[in-house]
């Protein structure tokens, strides 16, 4: 049974964001986006061949009801990046509009294969 001690769920999503340069809170997986925001995000990201870690929250509920309060930031998607929260999708399309996602990828070394894996 998975431990859903909200302690347990900090230190777990702290461990995710610490491990992964690139990190995407999404629901679905990048082959199967659940929602208009997560695929958006996905897009941009594959566009840019990024290397990325997922948590598809729809499969974690822990996560999903624990996120927001470790971001102070209540929706999803959330993409991180060298352990900064990036925001949503709105934030990622307007930074790669304005060149300004790339340079976070490329100091993360993220920029590669557009390889991406389950965190």
């Amino acid at each position: 049974m998975m431990n859903t001690d909200a302690n347990a769920v900090m230190s777990t999503i702290k461990q995710q964001i610490e491990q992964n340069p690139v990190l995407l809170y999404m629901k679905g997986t990048p082959e199967l986006p659940q929602c208009g925001f997560s695929a958006r995000v996905v897009q941009i990201l594959k566009s840019m061949n990024t290397d990325f870690a997922y948590v598809n929250i729809l499969e974690r509920p822990e996560i999903r009801a624990t996120l927001p309060k470790y971001a102070n930031w209540p929706t999803f998607t959330q993409l991180y990046i060298e352990g900064e929260l990036i925001w949503g999708c709105d934030i990622v399309s307007d930074m790669q509009a304005a060149g300004e996602l790339k340079p976070l990828l490329e100091s993360a070394h993220a920029l590669g294969a557009g390889q991406t894996t389950a965190a």
